[in-house]
């Protein structure tokens, strides 16, 4: 063999390995990657948790992926619409620096409504300021 062949034989190796070395590393990797923008309006908010957590989703997980994303969340029972689940919240942070407008941040709640089973069934937005237009 020739030298410039043994590159190209090189480099189709490490080619194919690099390939089902990134293949394999994704099916074992368990890190989520889902991230919550805060200046989304309610509406887009509404659609992605909705598409992250759709019914059925364990309780347990969608809270985990919530407080991943910087949300508090707590138990809750709303007694007027019989709902129960967890109310999750993400504050509007202290601005570090003086100049920084606070009105230009977002702050939001989320009430997952979860069924016997513990599972999601329904997802309620809460965005503040609201939207304009709202």
């Amino acid at each position: 063999m020739t030298i410039r062949s043994n590159h190209v034989l090189l480099a189709g190796i490490l080619t194919l390995l690099s390939i089902t070395g990134c293949s394999a590393m994704d099916d074992h990797d368990n890190t989520d990657t889902r991230v919550f923008d805060r200046q989304q309006t309610r509406q887009e908010a509404s659609a992605l948790l909705a598409s992250w957590f759709p019914a059925g989703t364990p309780m347990s997980e969608a809270v985990g992926t919530m407080e991943k994303n910087g949300f508090t969340c707590s138990p809750v029972q709303v007694t007027a619409g019989a709902l129960k689940g967890m109310s999750c919240d993400l504050s509007i942070p202290e601005p570090t620096e003086p100049q920084v407008a606070r009105l230009a941040l977002s702050g939001w709640t989320v009430m997952l409504v979860e069924d016997e089973a513990q599972t999601v069934t329904k997802i309620l937005v809460g965005r503040f300021p609201a939207d304009l237009g709202e």
